[in-house]
Order: C-alpha cells, then structure tokens, then sequence
C-alpha cells in the first residue's frame, strides 16, 4: 500500500470516528508526508480520543518538531499533558501556544482547566474572564467561573455566571447552585432582588445547548466524540455541595 493510500484511508477512517484503526495508518502517512500538519493533527486526535493522551502527547512533540509555529499543536500537546498529570509541562506548552495566538478560545479553555487541577482558582477566574471577553464562553465555561468565585466568596458574581449558564443550560443541578447561594448565610441579598431572580427562575426560557468543539462550531457529536463526565470530581477549593458541570468541554477538532 503507498503513503498515499495509507493517508486516504486513514483519514476516512479518522472521520468515521474509527480511531483505533485511523491512528496507525495516519502515523505512517504523517511520517511519510511530515510537512503535511493536518495529518499529524489527526494522529494527535486519534490517540487522543481513543484514550492514549501519552501517545498523543509524543505525536504532538513530533508533529511540533515539524511544524513549530502551531498555535494548535502547542495548544493541544498541552492538553494532553494535562490529562496525563505533567502540568509543568502543560503550562509551558500553553505558554508557548499563548505567544503564538492568545486569542484563540481553546488556550484559556485548556488554561481554566490546568489552574483547576492545580488548585489555582484566582488564575482559573483570569482564564476564564478572558475567555468571556473574548465572547467565546459557553455555558459550562460560565458554570466553572461561578464555582471559582463561590470559592472565592465573591458570591455576587458567582450569581451573575451561574444565571448566564442557565440561559442555555437545561441542567438542574445548576439551579441548585443559585439557589445554594441564596441559602449561604454570608450572602446579603434585599428581599427585592431575591423576588426578581425567583421570577427570573420561574419564567425565563432554559434551552438544551449542543455540545461544541474548537474551530467553526462543529457539534461534538460530528466528530464523533464527547468527552465522558469526571464523575466524583469538584472543583478545587469549592464547597462539597456545589454541583460542578456533569461533563467538561470535549477536545478540539482537528481543522483550524
């Protein structure tokens, strides 16, 4: 089979979501046509999907070597550190993603999630404002934010991104969250503003939202995957009985 066979099948296998199988046909075209980036970029997302971020992780380092003014490849390569626990390394590969494009919305998405696991929430909160001043924050994006100022006891803007959520969220748990703010006994609320988001609550449209994934609003289901939820997982330094979002934003697509 030539190279040019092994890269048209695998990438139709990469778009069947049949990742297993694309990974190993893609890593041979990749290495036969190195200069090629989208082709590394499916064998990074082919690991990574199938499970095997380590694998990925080195696919990224290849495919950089090639190709080192990625912004996507920095991106996800660190991504894939992070899911491997190598969150030095992780911040560094983002940094260096951030000096090639900091206005792409998977860098402070991928920022947000480092500074989580690292128990970082005041740079979790800066990552994910600057995500929302990009306009790019959904509504898992706003979710995490309120959590992060809960927090902080910054219950007033903890509120304001809980309710942005739920503008296009259906999922219960979140109003519990606003409604576990209003029950902490250090917030201050006027009888007047808590009549105003009960009425809020009650009438305001709550729709499904599809799930999305870097780069031209794709579905995650066109790519054929969402990442599962973590279940168990809160995030760090937030009261036990704040709910955190049930899944957290799949991965990237691989076009840019």
């Amino acid at each position: 089979m030539t190279s040019q066979e092994l890269q048209e099948i695998g990438q139709k296998l990469f778009k069947a979501g049949r990742y297993v199988e694309a990974a190993p046909l893609l890593k041979s075209a990749a290495e036969a046509f190195p200069h090629d980036e989208q082709l590394w970029r499916e064998l990074v997302l082919s690991s990574s999907w199938s499970g095997q971020h380590e694998q990925a992780a080195e696919f990224a380092k290849r495919a950089i070597g090639q190709h080192p003014r990625s912004d996507w490849l920095w991106r996800q390569l660190g991504s894939e550190l992070i899911h491997i626990g190598q969150l030095d390394n992780a911040e560094k590969a983002l940094s260096n993603a951030q000096s090639l494009n900091p206005n792409a919305e998977w860098l402070w998405r991928y920022l947000a999630t480092l500074h989580r696991e690292q128990k970082n929430p005041e740079r979790e909160i800066e990552a994910l404002e600057n995500l929302n001043m990009l306009g790019a924050a959904n509504a898992t994006d706003l979710w995490y934010l309120g959590l992060a100022y809960s927090s902080q006891r910054n219950f007033a803007r903890a509120l304001e991104c809980y309710r942005l959520s739920a503008r296009s969220s259906s999922d219960p748990a979140l109003l519990t969250n606003i409604g576990l703010v209003f029950n902490n006994p250090e917030v201050e609320c006027p009888p007047r503003v808590r009549q105003s988001v009960k009425h809020w609550l009650i009438h305001a449209p709550i729709a499904r939202t599809r799930p999305v994934v870097e780069s031209r609003g794709q579905s995650a289901t066109v790519c054929g995957y969402t990442r599962p939820p973590r279940n168990g997982q809160s995030a760090p330094g937030h009261q036990p009985s704040l709910h955190t979002p049930r899944g957290a934003p799949p991965q990237t697509s691989a076009s840019s």
